[in-house]
């Protein structure tokens, strides 16, 4: 059994462009449990199917179709 203590924290990654997604999730898989999801529709079905949110997200401000909008973030 694995000890919860020693799992590694969770980080989901929201970008619409796969090469950022794949990139980021090659360098940080190392210390992350990593989830990815490609637009706002993706990451809000992914954090409603998770028991729980991510520890870390890093999230891409101007995700289409409504770029940088005030109430991101």
């Amino acid at each position: 059994m694995s000890n919860p203590e020693s799992r590694k924290p969770s980080l989901l990654i929201v970008d619409d462009d796969p090469l950022i997604i794949d990139t980021l999730a090659f360098f940080l898989s190392r210390e992350f449990e990593i989830s990815t999801a490609g637009s706002r529709a993706d990451c809000v079905a992914l954090l409603r199917s998770h028991g729980t949110p991510p520890l870390l997200a890093l999230v891409d401000l101007g995700l289409p179709p409504q770029p940088h909008q005030p109430d991101e973030g």
